[in-house]
């Protein structure tokens, strides 16, 4: 399909493991090229506020080897297992070498100190938790808007009841935290730019930010793709709050709103 036919391919879904021809998620980029939650009380502790909590200038820096230690000690083995996946793997998006994936296990240690919503999603969506850490290490993303993006994910994944949720994760984790411009759709029938200029109308500016992220989902899960491949048995969350720079509130939109 082409890259404008937003009806049928959201930029952010390449659909199941090996359905050739399914509506494609944002696909995986290479990288040697480039709840009904306290939102509030979330943020405080998770930006280092609350007494004793770490940031990620205070926190201890280990070796590659000791950051993936203590992931694992932490509870966040799965967020190592992402890794060590990445570096096996023989396909070029999204592979690591063995150093960036040390680095990126680095980055996740640092990151999570002081983030109880990071650490969260770590449990829950463990390929997008690298993701938001190495773009907040490597690619400009504000720790405090990666923080709004995993609290939302975390509310999303709760309001959605998604049945197959480990899929979902591994579709979408490789535009988290990302410009249009850094996805790569290299051997498929579209160009980021495509996918850019049909999705920006609906407010999807890039992946960078929560309301944005949110504004793809709500199009997204209208499409009969989403409900065969990710099974949700819930609703959409309401949209986050946040500024929104191109003059649309971020506070949630009556249903059928087009910035929903």
């Amino acid at each position: 399909m082409s890259a404008g036919d937003v009806s049928s391919t959201p930029p952010g879904d390449r659909g199941e493991a090996g359905e050739a021809g399914e509506a494609p998620a944002p696909r995986e980029l290479a990288d040697a090229a480039p709840s009904g939650r306290s939102a509030t009380n979330d943020m405080a502790q998770s930006t280092g506020s609350s007494a004793g909590a770490p940031t990620p200038s205070t926190a201890t820096v280990s070796t590659p080897a000791g950051a993936r230690a203590a992931l694992r000690a932490a509870g966040h083995g799965a967020l190592v297992d992402a890794l060590d996946r990445r570096v096996r793997q023989r396909a070029a998006k999204m592979k690591l070498s063995a150093e960036q994936a040390g680095r990126a296990a680095q980055a996740l240690e640092r990151e999570l100190a002081g983030a109880p919503a990071l650490r969260e999603l770590a449990g829950v969506m463990p390929r997008s938790t690298v993701e938001l850490a190495r773009a907040i290490e490597g690619r400009g993303l504000a720790r405090e808007e990666a923080i709004r993006i995993a609290q939302y994910l975390l509310s999303f994944v709760e309001a959605m009841q998604l049945g197959n949720l480990a899929q979902l994760d591994e579709n979408h984790s490789h535009v988290i935290g990302r410009e249009w411009r850094e996805i790569d759709y290299s051997g498929e029938r579209m160009t980021w730019q495509g996918q850019r200029d049909a999705w920006a109308p609906k407010g999807v500016l890039d992946f960078k930010r929560a309301l944005h992220i949110h504004r793809y989902f709500a199009s997204a899960s209208r499409l009969p793709y989403f409900t065969r491949i990710y099974r949700p048995r819930g609703h959409m969350p309401p949209a986050p709050e946040s500024e929104d720079h191109e003059g649309v509130s971020g506070r949630a939109r009556a249903p059928g709103s087009e910035l929903q």
